[in-house]
């Protein structure tokens, strides 16, 4: 045991005085704590790397890149690529998307505000779809809160209508607050853009109270039970501005 000990304690006063740790042949610089920097380019997953870190993905998905994962609670940021979009992603969901062209927000929300708790100015996508059944109406429930601003809204006819049953649109809050279309068809792939334009000083439609859209068959009466139609539509508001 004693001999042990021995070899121990040399051992690590060896380790001691040895200095800084060695590396491989190759670019690396060290200083006299023994941190390490490399002079070149590191790829993984990619030969002949053309920048300091070149990342080849494997293949398209969002585990495939360049990943960030917090310390407690598991939550990533990942960077990687579909085709010629460029993604940024929040675990599996991506936030934003490039090409050499556009820039998209794929969950459809911008908040700009100073700081996390004092308010902010938000411009949203609020989207639903509704299967058209035997009834008068059939509503998209987008739930866009009162006090905001609806700039506009699209719909898209996503399984054909009964034949004949032409359909009519409006934004609703209870009650009719805007028409968006009248008679529109009832084929698949029926698309209707609609500018919000009921309050002009405010740059679209200000909605009263909570609002949907609300579809009824043109010329009353009630539908045959089939199709579907969904939409959406971009609205701007205010965050609430936190308590102190």
């Amino acid at each position: 045991m004693k001999k042990l000990i021995v070899f121990l304690i040399l051992a690590t006063a060896a380790l001691a005085f040895a200095g800084p740790p060695s590396y491989p042949p190759g670019p690396w610089n060290t200083n006299s704590d023994g941190a390490a920097t490399f002079d070149g380019n590191v790829g993984l997953g990619k030969d002949s790397p053309l920048a300091p870190l070149y990342i080849g993905q494997s293949s398209d998905t969002s585990y495939a890149g360049l990943a960030i994962e917090s310390v407690n609670n598991g939550n990533t940021m990942r960077l990687w690529l579909n085709g010629s979009y460029r993604n940024f992603n929040a675990g599996s969901t991506t936030t934003l998307s490039y090409t050499t062209t556009t820039v998209f927000f794929p969950r459809g929300n911008v908040h700009i505000s100073s700081t996390d708790t004092h308010g902010g100015y938000v411009t949203k996508i609020y989207e639903a779809s509704v299967d058209i059944a035997a009834a008068a109406t059939a509503t998209l429930d987008l739930n866009i809160p009162s006090g905001w601003v609806v700039k506009g809204c699209q719909l898209h006819v996503k399984t054909a209508l009964a034949a004949g049953e032409t359909w009519d649109a409006e934004l609703n809050d209870g009650g009719t607050e805007e028409s968006i279309v009248s008679a529109a068809a009832v084929a698949q792939n029926t698309n209707v853009n609609h500018f919000g334009h009921a309050d002009a000083g405010y740059g679209g439609t200000l909605t009263d109270a909570e609002t949907d859209i609300v579809i009824s068959k043109n010329g009353g009466g009630a539908f045959t039970a089939q199709g579907t139609i969904e939409g959406h539509c971009m609205a701007f508001g205010f965050d609430g501005w936190d308590n102190e």
